[in-house]
């Protein structure tokens, strides 16, 4: 068979097969990271039995010395990171088999972000150890997530049918997220060791893994495996409909 098409759709099914897959094994990385990390005590990092850049896991109390105020929510926290975002609804002239046909697709623009980078603290009833935020993926508490459109904004087949091609912010979208003051949290990351003493920070190679979160490890590690579950489902399905096309190909 020489369709080109056939080709170009064989191309994408491997790709996003190929991508399905490529996310499965960083979800199950990052889970064996999780899984295989032992909770330590605090007093453990404080006396200095790791080796620097052990990835250490700890369970505990986020605290900082001067509270800090989310910009939108002005709520005390240790870490906040707000964004403002339009929200643009794009018209355009798309080619087809059929030939041309104006469509619509929301895209988003962040136009504000704002995040902080403040040091702070995580204990237990051994102690407390620093933190440094920067490197680290952050799952903090949602507080706000708003969506005000925009005068004039509409929607729908006929309002597509008639608009203009081009862009047009048709709403504004506000969210921040923290990490409450007093909040329980889940942290792994890498030990280090600065001028004031042993610190918990993040690690920028992607491989590793570093993360905060406000939800327990049994919360974190079952999403992460229904994921990495329906990645793998996707990869399977995608993989068999490339196998059928392919062995079709030969057959004809």
């Amino acid at each position: 068979m020489n369709d080109p098409v056939f080709f170009i759709f064989l191309i994408v099914i491997l790709f996003f097969a190929g991508a399905g897959l490529y996310r499965w094994f960083l979800l199950r990385r990052k889970i064996a990271h999780i899984v295989n990390t032992p909770t330590s005590q605090i007093r453990h990092l404080l006396d200095g039995r790791f080796k620097r850049e052990t990835m250490v896991e700890v369970k505990g109390t986020l605290t900082i010395d001067e509270p800090l105020i989310a910009p939108y929510t002005k709520r005390e926290c240790v870490f906040f990171h707000s964004q403002e975002i339009d929200k643009i609804e794009r018209i355009e002239y798309r080619r087809t088999s059929k030939g041309s046909r104006k469509t619509r697709s929301i895209v988003y623009n962040t136009t504000s972000e704002r995040k902080s980078y403040q040091e702070f603290y995580i204990e237990d009833f051994t102690g407390r150890i620093k933190v440094c935020p920067a490197s680290f993926e952050i799952e903090g508490k949602k507080v706000l997530d708003r969506e005000v459109p925009r005068q004039g904004a509409s929607s729908g087949f006929w309002g597509t049918l008639f608009k203009p091609c081009g862009d047009k912010i048709i709403a504004d979208i506000t969210r921040e997220s923290i990490l409450p003051l007093h909040q329980k949290a889940y942290i792994i990351g890498h030990y280090y060791i600065g001028n004031d003493g042993p610190y918990i920070g993040g690690c920028p190679d992607k491989a590793k893994t570093s993360l905060i979160s406000v939800q327990s490890e049994e919360e974190i590690l079952k999403q992460l495996r229904l994921k990495s579950y329906l990645y793998f489902l996707g990869f399977s399905l995608l993989a068999s409909g490339a196998g059928f096309l392919i062995i079709n190909m030969f057959n004809l």
